[in-house]
């Protein structure tokens, strides 16, 4: 399946994101979207799928 959007996120926005998840003081909603642009980030290291990056939320 070709990607439909290209998510290119800066190092800053990546651990803000990051930073989110693990502190959970936001609505779910809104950590789940943060789950989904991380995942999606295409700068992402390539170990991500090894650390399971590759499995379901």
């Amino acid at each position: 399946m070709a990607k439909k959007y290209i998510v290119k996120l800066s190092k800053q926005e990546r651990s803000a994101l990051i930073d989110l998840k693990k502190n959970l003081v936001a609505s779910s909603q809104k950590i789940q979207r943060a789950n989904v642009l991380l995942k999606a980030d295409s700068n992402s290291s390539p170990t991500f799928a090894l650390r399971g990056g590759n499995r379901g939320f």
